[in-house]
This record gives structure tokens, sequence and C-alpha cells, in this order.
């Protein structure tokens, strides 16, 4: 017998073999995932703050989101939310998903799988069914609402590392629109489920957060939150996909010889999104 082989002649045999193994690891998969998924005793909603009895578990970065080179071992933060909260932010995720992806690296093992499982979902050869079928040219249809005018679109409007590929034709450039409305909802969900996670608390309703502008990486306000984060704060990596940094920094208020403690963050997500989000308590 060979090292490292089964012993078994029969071809058909040896793929009934593999095939049965490829079964059991999936199962094996299934399980580390399903374990992976908290039960909340009843607590707080993260989101919105009520009291829950039965509350869900909601993932700071959806599933959907890490690439496809992520250990199965890595740990996935959840934080506790109401059903309602849950599929609302389910929705603005999804489509905010959709929008990023298509301007990722395909080749890239922060985000290998993202772009590729858009694409997919918008072949319709790829349909198993009609009504799949059906939902796929629907999705394109979709996607074909999200182009903007090149005409109207400005440098400065261009999220930073999204901006055109060094030798690619004008006429081959499809802008996509990023609802500024979903980009700061998600900015404000990672930062609620990150201090969640990090501290046991919840951001309350008189804390004040902002999700900062996007900005390129060379940006002294990008450089200052790096710095704090760096020598005050703490960076948590949670696969090759999602990056958190957590920092503080004092403000002046009017008074100064009083100083309001700021939170930082710094969420970079597929090695190209990064959110800023900063907290005033």
């Amino acid at each position: 017998m060979s090292k490292g082989g089964t012993g078994v002649q029969d071809p058909r045999i040896r793929t009934r073999l593999r095939n049965r193994a490829a079964r059991a690891n999936e199962t094996k998969r299934r399980d580390i995932i399903e374990l992976m998924a908290k039960r909340f005793p009843p607590c707080r909603c993260a989101h919105c703050l009520k009291d829950c009895d039965t509350p869900t578990s909601d993932h700071v970065l959806p599933r959907s989101w890490y690439p496809t080179t992520t250990p199965e071992n890595t740990e996935r933060w959840q934080m506790p939310s109401y059903e309602e909260c849950n599929q609302k932010y389910g929705q603005i995720e999804s489509d905010l998903r959709f929008r990023l992806a298509l301007g990722t690296d395909p080749a890239a093992p922060q985000s290998l799988g993202i772009a590729q499982s858009v694409h997919r979902s918008l072949n319709p050869s790829k349909a198993k069914r009609e009504k799949d079928q059906r939902a796929r040219k629907r999705q394109f249809d979709k996607l074909r609402d999200m182009v903007i005018p090149l005409s109207v679109v400005q440098a400065d409007n261009i999220l930073p590392t999204f901006g055109p590929v060094a030798g690619t034709a004008t006429e081959d450039l499809i802008p996509i629109g990023i609802p500024t409305a979903e980009w700061e909802a998600f900015g404000i969900k990672l930062a609620r489920g990150s201090t969640f996670v990090l501290e046991g608390n919840y951001i309350e309703q008189d804390h004040k957060v902002d999700v900062l502008p996007p900005m390129d990486e060379g940006d002294e306000r990008a450089q200052k939150i790096r710095r704090a984060i760096r020598e005050h704060g703490t960076c948590h990596t949670l696969g090759p996909g999602f990056n958190v940094g957590k920092g503080f920094a004092f403000a002046e208020k009017n008074n100064a010889s009083l100083l309001t403690p700021i939170t930082l963050f710094r969420f970079e997500i597929w090695g190209r999104v990064r959110i800023y989000v900063q907290i005033l308590k």
C-alpha cells in the first residue's frame, strides 16, 4: 500500500470513499459554524437598546462578507439583536455588499470569493430552477439601476482604493453608487457590535456616533486615528478579510480645562473598504 493511500484499487470504490469523506468534512464544517452561533440570554438589543427576552444573534460583520480564505476556527463576532433590527440591517448589508463587491480584487486573499459570489448571483446559467433564473434577472436589473452616469462622477466622490485601475479605458468604467445612509448605518453597526464584544457595553442614546467621511490613508485625520490606535488602543484580526482597530483620544470642550474622551474605530474589510467611526460619550 502506498504511503498515505487507502490501498483500494477499484476507482469506483475510491471515488465513493472520497465523496463520503468530503460529506463528513462538510458536516463537520457546518457543526463548527453552528457552535459559533451564540445564544444570548435576555438582554438589551445592541442596535435599538430595548430590552429583549429572546434576542437573536447578529454577526458584527455578516458571514457572507468573510472571504473564502477565512479559517474555519476564526471567531466571527456577534451581538444581541431584536429580530426586526437584525432583518433591517441584513437588508442594508446585502445591498451594500452587492455594490462594494463589484469593486474588489477577485484574486486577492483578503476578498477571495466575494466578487465571484456576486457574479454568480447575476448569471442565469447558474440557476437550477426557473424561479432562480427570474431572481437572477431581477438582480441584474437591480445592478443596472445602481449605475450612475460617468459624466457626473467627481474624483473626490470616489471611495479611496476604489478608483479606476491604471490603463482602464474610460468607456469601460461603470460607476456604482453607494448610498450614504447605508454606508453610515453599516459603520454605526460595526461600532456598536465591536463595543459590545470588546467591552461588554452598549453605545448609549446620549453618546454621539459619527461615521467619518471616507478618507485616504494618507489623509492627516486618518493618520492621527491610526496613531491613536497604535499608541493607545488595540488591533484585532478576524481572518484575512476583517481587521478592527480601536483607540482613544481627547477633544477639548469650550472650556479648555475640560477634555472629552473619544473612542475611535478603524474597520478594514477585504483590504480595501475602510470605515472610520468616532464616539463621544
